[in-house]
């Protein structure tokens, strides 16, 4: 009954108005489970955010752009030393370990990779002679759709253009 419960009628339309207490961040927090999703942004470039609970942290999709892969190769290049990855050229199954060391030269098994015009990453010389290094690795990969390149923790997934990986804050 909408009349009992405060609401008004004309004729035959009726109106009921609902007020509700406002809800502290913490509380709204509180109430997230793993799976949750919350989406900020301003309906143009929305980013959803997925919640883990056990770790308390949100995980996202970020894109990096073509015009950006060299700057993240060179931000996951180490310092010194080496760090390992995989690539795959494009959803062929065909993979490669590799190491990048602190110029960014990628080697296989401590020797010099190379990578060809269709994009596979060996030992073996195509015949440029220049040693692969990590940007050629990343550019080759974000321009063919499936490709993937792991570095460390991170993958990152090519849709033909961009490269994109899980961030977690």
């Amino acid at each position: 009954d909408l009349l009992a419960v405060g609401g008004t009628a004309v004729g035959n339309d009726y109106t009921v108005a609902t007020t509700h207490e406002a809800v502290t961040v913490d509380q709204a927090f509180a109430k997230l489970k793993s799976g949750d999703v919350v989406t900020l942004g301003d309906g143009t470039d929305d980013i959803a955010y997925t919640y883990d609970a056990a770790s308390k942290s949100f995980s996202f999709d970020h894109v990096v752009a073509a015009a950006d892969v060299t700057a993240e190769a060179t931000k996951l290049t180490p310092a010194t030393g080496t760090v390992s990855g995989v690539y795959d050229n494009g959803g062929t199954g065909a993979t490669a370990s590799f190491e990048v060391d602190a110029l960014g030269n990628v080697t296989i098994g401590g020797q010099k990779a190379y990578l060809a015009a269709t994009g596979e990453l060996s030992t073996n010389d195509p015949g440029s002679g220049a040693q692969a290094t990590l940007d050629d690795v990343m550019t080759w990969a974000a321009g063919e759709t499936g490709s993937t390149v792991t570095v460390g923790d991170v993958k990152y997934t090519s849709d033909g253009t961009d490269l994109t990986y899980k961030d977690t804050i």
